[in-house]
């Protein structure tokens, strides 16, 4: 006959284990590594099968979104014409990308 695990000794009243049982081994080591490395690994492949698709329907359908997330994406701070450091809201960003590539269609 098999010997089964007596189960960790806990507070009837509140389920609390008992000091000196931590209630089991808990996660394996490595676990939650191997859980980002797996869902990275799918984002890659996802991105590779949609994702030109998924951008161009971004802009299609929400382009004022698309523009906050490029406005995300670039840094907040650009420089002026003398190289000192311009500070801009993300609004003032996308406005002032806007123009440059309207500039560059040109």
């Amino acid at each position: 006959m098999e010997k089964t695990k007596e189960p960790p000794e806990q507070d009837p009243k509140t389920g609390r284990f008992l000091p000196g049982n931590n209630g089991g081994p808990g996660r394996p080591r490595g676990a939650r590594a191997n859980l980002s490395e797996a869902f990275f690994r799918d984002l890659d492949k996802a991105w590779q099968d949609k994702g030109i698709a998924a951008i161009e329907a971004m802009i299609a359908e929400r382009p004022h979104e698309f523009a906050k997330m490029i406005a995300g994406l670039q840094t907040k701070e650009i420089s002026g014409e003398d190289g000192g450091a311009i500070e801009m809201s993300v609004s003032e960003v996308v406005l002032r990308g806007v123009k440059a590539s309207d500039a560059s269609d040109d």
